[in-house]
């Protein structure tokens, strides 16, 4: 006994647009999420505005501030995938302290803050290609 089944095609292409679309919006909520992470990464540690007090680093020169880049590195099916990184060798000193001075860490707290906002863009992007 064999069957007809009509509409597979139309099935199949509405799973690929929605397969497409659904990685357009998690790609955009790791993108905009790894920008937000990487300006509060760079936020308050003017000279001279006691950012110690705040637990933060003081800047001196402004190198590790301009070291904080971002990049998407993957918007697959199995991986949608961003960093927020410094280039600079002594960025992880500063992250996590050393025998010479404590820990100011800039990108975990960074990355603590921002992760509701990213659980909601998630949500949000679930929601609009649904």
């Amino acid at each position: 006994m064999s069957r007809y089944v009509s509409g597979t095609q139309t099935v199949l292409n509405n799973l690929r647009i929605f397969e497409t679309r659904s990685l357009a919006a998690i790609g955009q909520a790791v993108e905009t999420t790894c920008v937000d992470i990487s300006n509060d990464a760079k936020a308050d540690h003017r000279r001279g505005s006691d950012p110690h007090s705040r637990e933060r680093f003081e800047s001196q020169t402004g190198s590790l501030i301009r070291s904080i880049f971002l990049k998407l590195l993957e918007v697959s099916r199995i991986n949608v995938e961003g960093v927020v990184y410094s280039n600079l060798r002594y960025a992880p000193d500063i992250e996590l302290g050393n025998v010479k001075h404590g820990a100011y860490p800039f990108m975990h707290p960074a990355l603590v803050k921002n992760y509701p906002n990213f659980q909601k863009r998630l949500a949000l992007a679930f929601r609009k290609v649904l």
